[in-house]
């Protein structure tokens, strides 16, 4: 299990390894680096600031890790199962790698976001602050947003899915 989750030297590995380091450091964190321990422990690392446990950045870093855990695993685990794993032409590209893990990610902040909900989720819905807090530095065009994005739709993980452009009768003329 280490050498699937750290140590293959597979390129999506490393991909989605790097993604994870991009969009951490994009909150001005130290990425810490990834071993089996870290991997493993990662929901129980805490993350201090000034004023002590920063329960916004252990928020987001579980988010990460469990998420790009998940995804290496997935990945192996179809490579191995549902594709010729001796047949590169069937493994995922490089672009849908990161489609994937920003998919993932998107996903979890749409769950964030869905579980402010008060009415629904009572005294346990997150509050707005740790939403926002948590994922501050990390979405798309982050700066144009409003301060409180909760109340927008179409809010975005900041790193951009690549979109292949579309071949034949179904492209869009010129």
């Amino acid at each position: 299990m280490e050498h699937i989750l750290i140590d293959c030297s597979i390129e999506e590995q490393a991909l989605l390894w790097d993604l994870a380091q991009e969009i951490w450091e994009g909150r001005e964190q130290e990425w810490i680096p990834v071993t089996y321990s870290t991997a493993l422990g990662a929901t129980l690392i805490q993350i201090r600031n000034k004023e002590g446990v920063d329960t916004s950045a252990m928020h987001l870093y579980r988010i990460i890790m469990t998420e790009t855990l998940h995804l290496i695993w997935k990945i192996h685990c179809q490579r191995r199962m549902q594709r010729v794993e001796s047949n590169p032409s069937t493994w995922h590209s490089q672009d849908e790698i990161r489609n994937l893990w920003v998919n993932a990610l998107n996903k979890r902040l749409m769950v964030d976001h869905l579980l402010v909900n008060r009415r629904k989720y009572g005294t346990r819905a997150m509050t707005k602050t740790k939403v926002l807090s948590t994922w501050r530095g990390t979405l798309l065009n982050e700066k144009l947003l409003p301060v409180d994005w909760l109340d927008h739709s179409g809010v975005l993980v900041g790193i951009v899915p690549v979109w292949k452009r579309l071949r034949g009768k179904h492209r869009a003329p010129h």
